[in-house]
């Protein structure tokens, strides 16, 4: 099982959700819930001695579900969702969640009823208004129920985030002053600088390629040079009717789903203001069983695509489409206001390309390659010398400002490889030119002001913070056993 987590591990959020969920769901979303086959297993999973029920695990999934939609600003279908991943995203949550409540709970650490209804009445998601800071009850009971919880269940919620919280302090742990003097000594080491600029952008499109030349690098380099992957599909599309829909039916609508028309604020909207999206939501919702209907006659071939297209990998359809083999539909999904079913007809696989086809890219390449080459050359004879003619800028350092003749991204690469290297005099290669430099003299200097000083410590503090909860959850996943029972598509 760890090493089922530890595999999985791009899945793991190490963002501890300490407040009330920020986000939250409708009271009727459409998506369905996941199968978790309940009359087999009473939970989804048992982390030590804390079980993942059924409700905790489709809450987390809701949850990111409505998270996702948000993001892509349009609603996902269940299936979408899956090939997304989000159950496994979800239950993998709700296990570090467990893991970590296990051991704040072997630790002692404890939330009293008191410090969880303070903590609830203190949010300002149930405030009554921005100048009335008074709980208000309304908007209390509102919120639990378009998240479909019971006060009981919410307040074992913020229960069980406040233990872990109170554990977690301990990992607060702030940076001491050696740490800090070592970040600045690596901030503020400075170098005296001869450098000279050696400028070669004229000669860049004067290089001559010889035929045979080129194809001897076409041939050392042909696996760089593939046709693009790309996928066939059949499209049939339905768009929603948008006309002779009832104010009364939106206006239901809007209220049973208002948690998702927020404005940049996150606040909902009201009802004038999300209109639009509106009836185009409520009209898809009834476009949903067509849409089933649809799909069933094309399986069966009694209804045909409308069009062919052909896709790349980044395109809209095949992103939503990932996990489609040849010649399988697509369950209806929702896109640019529209449902539409697809069915991959063909994966091109990317190919080799012959000398011809790739000659035009192939020619770009080498003219760059062979550029490099003199850059290469032009620099190491430079450096050959006794002493570099150029000129000496002074002492800089990893935050110094431009005062060369280079741009300032030109300026910030050469810093930026200046302090990787050891050498005492070497060059650093730009796009059309080269930078051959000698380190005169060196010094540290100390004049951190007390910002920046606190700044350091702030950062410090993090570090410590990310690499230790990195190593608690490593330690917590031996210490306690983890039993999975779901068996989503990669479990």
């Amino acid at each position: 099982m760890i090493t089922w987590m530890q595999r999985h591990k791009k899945y793991l959020v190490v963002t501890i959700w300490i407040s009330v969920i920020a986000f939250v769901g409708a009271g009727t979303v459409g998506w369905g819930s996941v199968d978790l086959n309940s009359s087999r297993n009473k939970y989804v999973a048992v982390v030590g001695n804390l079980g993942i029920t059924h409700k905790e695990f489709n809450d987390k999934y809701n949850e990111l579900y409505i998270i996702q939609s948000q993001l892509s600003n349009e609603e996902l279908t269940n299936e979408q969702a899956l090939a997304l991943g989000l159950d496994k995203q979800a239950l993998i949550d709700l296990m570090r969640e467990k893991l970590l409540l296990n051991y704040a709970q072997d630790l002692g650490f404890y939330a009293s009823d008191d410090e969880v209804l303070k903590t609830i009445a203190s949010d300002k998601m149930f405030q009554k208004s921005e100048t009335d800071t008074s709980f208000d009850k309304e908007k209390y009971l509102s919120y639990l129920k378009a998240l479909r919880l019971s006060e009981s269940e919410f307040a074992k919620q913020i229960k069980e985030k406040l233990e872990i919280s109170k554990m977690l302090k301990l990992l607060n742990i702030p940076a001491n002053q050696k740490e800090i003097e070592i970040l600045n000594s690596s901030i503020n080491m400075e170098d005296e600088i001869n450098l000279k600029i050696i400028d070669l952008s004229a000669k860049a499109n004067k290089i001559e390629i010889n035929l045979d030349e080129l194809k001897k690098y076409w041939e050392e380099h042909k696996s760089d040079y593939k046709s693009e992957l790309n996928y066939e599909y059949s499209i049939y599309s339905i768009e929603p009717k948008l006309d002779n829909i009832q104010e009364d039916e939106l206006k239901a609508y809007w209220e049973n789903n208002k948690f998702n028309y927020k404005d940049e604020d996150n606040k909902i909207k009201e009802f004038k203001d999300a209109l639009e999206n509106v009836k185009i939501d409520f009209a898809l919702s009834l476009l949903e069983k067509d849409a089933k209907l649809d799909y069933v006659k094309l399986k069966k071939g009694e209804i045909n695509f409308q069009k062919t297209s052909v896709e790349s990998p980044y395109s809209q359809i095949a992103l939503l489409n990932k996990e489609l083999k040849e010649n399988e539909l697509s369950k209806p999904f929702i896109m640019d206001k529209k449902y539409y079913i697809v069915k991959l007809n063909k994966i091109n696989e990317p190919k080799e390309l012959d000398f011809e086809a790739a000659k035009t890219m192939a020619e770009e390449d080498y003219k760059d390659y062979k550029f490099k080459e003199m850059l290469e050359k032009v620099a190491q004879e430079e450096i050959k010398k006794d002493k570099i003619n150029g000129k000496n800028i002074g002492f800089i350092s990893k935050v110094s400002k431009n005062n060369t003749d280079l741009t300032d991204i030109e300026f910030f690469t050469f810093v930026s490889e200046l302090f990787l290297k050891e050498d005492k005099k070497s060059y650093v290669i730009l796009s059309d030119k080269v930078v051959v430099y000698e380190i005169l003299s060196q010094k540290l200097t100390n004049n951190v002001d007390k910002k920046e000083e606190v700044a350091f410590a702030s950062e410090l503090k993090n570090i410590n913070f990310n690499l230790m909860f990195d190593d608690l959850l490593k330690e917590l996943q031996k210490r306690y056993q983890i039993k999975n029972y779901y068996k989503g598509s990669e479990f």
